[in-house]
């Protein structure tokens, strides 16, 4: 499973609650609807009834009787099974979609309706409330003074409503929104924002409580009030007090569910940092901090399959190659570079092909192929081609090195040391030997090929030098020779290792080759 798999997988991690096509989400967002109208009711009658000053609180039984206010009470129940049924029909597109996932226009428009479940409830709510508010001052109000009191509060009220069941659809309907935004369809419409949070959290924590303080205090400097001074200060007094808890409580929520998600991608990209992609963030919020939880995991996904190609470039070309190639671009030339060239070949690998089944074949190369790569990589070199059953090594390119013809000696003192028992071990016992060949001296290292397809090599002398002296050297007792030009360029630490054996005269060329063997295994002095 890919990360993109992984994260869509993440973000509709929700267990269900019910069967069906109803999901933990759905029964609780029905019920939030009414809690929003409850705490718009109950503040409404708490207002009038114990937050105005004493003398001018508007009892019911007293200075409202019970009849008056039959008519919004009426309302209010019928109004909960009609804002339920709203809050079903607003769901319905969305839990179709979710019971049965389609793609295409219906699947994008039930994504668009998840996300803009919030906004559509609170506009529904405030439908509501302005028919009960009118219900409710044209049945309770017998004076001016009182009408407008009680327009105010049901006008507060219903802001309290509408505000509450705006952050309990958003709270609760988090997976849904999470379900949308993972489908990573670029054609949504905006979804909630943070400041359209904030700004809900603010109307509900302070704009409440100080239109409260505003209509008391108003009204007592206007002289509509009979409560003393002391009674109306007690009621500013319990207002604010209201301010400063409801104020403190929502702050912290809101601060916690800004915090809480960008604490988790702190702690995702740790992770990412130390090169684990396996674990995506969960996507949980639906503004645009869900939608950054989504570009995290998407990113995520791009690096993944970004080193995925590294890696895989990196075994085709050699890593150094492959570093270069990504910091300084891809260009067909190249550079004059002294190096040392080392070429191995296997004998007796084309009679063994006929004998042998062609996977014990493939068993052997890779064998000796991973011998050949693991120590040449020990001394800093690269590989720079597999030729059959050959291979080709360079030291001092791409990358430079201090020592080129010395690490390449001492590469072939170790291949010859451990080869032998390579290929004694493999199919066909001792039918196998080998030749390893190294020369040293200036060459064109860079891109050839075409534009669209090249790679790195070396081109000059040493390269073929190095191809002929390897034929010699498979009639070697050891079965490596060296150019004396790449012994004499070698450090003396590793030039002490070698010893002219004999000169020979190379294949193409018109005069004497002075050929070096080895002396001393690698691990002796």
């Amino acid at each position: 499973m890919g990360f993109r798999d992984r994260a869509r997988a993440a973000a509709a991690s929700f267990p269900p609650l019910l069967t069906g096509s109803f999901t933990r989400p759905w029964p609780l967002y029905v019920i939030g609807i009414q809690i929003a109208n409850v705490a718009g009711a109950a503040f409404v009658f708490g207002f009038l009834q114990y937050l105005l000053p004493g003398d001018d609180a508007i009892r019911i039984g007293d200075e409202v009787e019970f009849d008056q206010i039959k008519p919004f009470l009426g309302y209010l129940a019928m109004t909960a099974v009609l804002a339920s049924g709203v809050a079903w029909l607003l769901a319905r597109p969305v839990i179709v979609w979710q019971s049965a996932p389609q793609t295409g226009a219906n699947g994008h428009a039930a994504r668009n309706r998840a996300l803009r479940i919030p906004p559509l409830l609170a506009w529904a709510l405030a439908a509501f409330w302005t028919i009960g508010g009118i219900i409710f001052v044209a049945s309770t109000a017998d004076s001016v003074q009182f009408a407008v009191i009680t327009s105010l509060t049901v006008a507060i009220g219903a802001g309290t409503a509408c505000a509450i069941g705006y952050l309990f659809a958003e709270r609760v309907l988090r997976p849904v929104h999470a379900d949308a935004i993972a489908s990573g369809d670029a054609s949504l419409r905006k979804p909630p924002s943070v400041s359209s949070r904030l700004r809900v959290g603010w109307s509900v924590t302070v704009l409440v409580p100080v239109s409260g303080i505003v209509v008391v205090a108003t009204a007592a400097l206007t002289g509509s009030l009979r409560s003393s001074a002391e009674a109306v200060l007690s009621s500013i007094l319990i207002l604010s007090a209201g301010l400063l808890v409801g104020s403190l409580a929502v702050t912290k929520l809101t601060a916690g569910a800004i915090s809480d998600p960008i604490n988790q991608l702190r702690a995702a990209l740790k992770r990412v940092q130390a090169g684990d992609y396996s674990t995506p963030v969960h996507i949980y919020d639906a503004t645009e901090l869900g939608q950054l939880q989504a570009g995290f995991n998407e990113m995520v996904t791009a690096i993944e399959e970004r080193e995925e190609l590294r890696d895989l470039f990196g075994r085709y070309v050699g890593i150094d190659v492959a570093r270069r190639a990504l910091s300084d671009g891809v260009a067909l030339g190249g550079e004059e570079r002294f190096v040392a060239v080392l070429f191995v070949d296997l004998t007796g690998s084309t009679n063994l092909a006929m004998q042998q089944p062609p996977a014990k074949i493939v068993t052997l190369l890779n064998n000796f192929f991973h011998v050949v790569v693991e120590a040449v990589d020990r001394h800093d070199g690269l590989v720079n081609k597999f030729l059959g059953d050959a291979a080709m090594a360079v030291f001092g390119a791409p990358l430079e090195h201090s020592d080129p013809a010395g690490a390449a000696l001492a590469a072939a003192r170790e291949l010859a040391q451990r080869l032998p028992y390579i290929l004694r071990t493999g199919p066909g016992d001792d039918a196998v030997g080998f030749g390893i060949g190294v020369a040293a001296g200036s060459t064109v290292a860079g891109n050839v090929g075409a534009a669209h397809r090249l790679e790195y090599t070396v081109i000059g002398d040493p390269v073929n030098e190095a191809a002929r002296i390897t034929e010699l050297a498979k009639d070697e007792p050891g079965c490596v020779l060296a150019s004396a030009t790449s012994v004499s360029r070698a450090h003396p630490d590793e030039a002490q290792r070698w010893q002219i054996v004999r000169a020979e005269v190379l294949r193409g060329r018109g005069v004497p080759t002075d050929l070096a063997a080895p002396t001393l295994p690698l691990n002796q002095s």
